[in-house]
């Protein structure tokens, strides 16, 4: 008999490992997407800023275009 509690208790024991090494592996998996996601993000905004920045410019320069030729 304490061959068998022995036995299911060591198999206890190697199913809450499996459990726990899935778990981190999920968890694992989770944080990979997020910090993905974010890099995603992060190039997009970048992307974006840099349009803003390049039509502010276009913006400038049509305005300086259009002063320089009421001056002259």
């Amino acid at each position: 008999m304490f061959k068998a509690l022995a036995a299911q208790w060591q198999e206890n024991q190697k199913q809450k490992r499996a459990i726990a090494a899935e778990k981190w592996e999920q968890e694992k998996r989770w944080r990979e997407e997020d910090r993905e996601e974010q890099r995603q993000k992060r190039a997009e905004d970048a992307r974006q800023e840099q349009e803003q920045e390049q039509e502010q410019e276009r913006e400038r320069a049509a305005e300086q275009a259009r002063r320089e030729e009421t001056t002259n």
